[in-house]
């Protein structure tokens, strides 16, 4: 392929990975974290990348939602607490 082929097709890439981005929460709010291999499929489908670019993509966002979702930890939560003790009000 000429220069001018491959940097289309570096594009479409990009593009096609943005998009796969932006449909994956969607995907994994319909069907579920425990179904990785159907939200795999799905986009795979919805954007024509390889199994291994998707199966990143899927397993990266699952991670990240897994971290939000996570309950705090005991220093966590104590240093939470602690921060509302705070006010912006002098003490006498």
């Amino acid at each position: 392929p000429s220069n001018f082929e491959m940097t289309k097709l570096r594009r479409m890439h990009g593009f096609q990975t943005e998009r796969a981005n932006e449909l994956i929460p969607g995907i994994v709010s319909r069907l579920g974290r425990d179904k990785k291999i159907q939200c795999i499929k799905e986009l795979r489908n919805e954007t024509g990348l390889g199994l291994k670019e998707t199966k990143d993509i899927v397993d990266a966002f699952i991670v990240k939602l897994e971290a939000a979702t996570a309950p705090l930890a005991d220093w966590e939560r104590d240093l939470l607490d602690g921060a509302s003790d705070y006010s912006d009000e002098p003490p006498f």
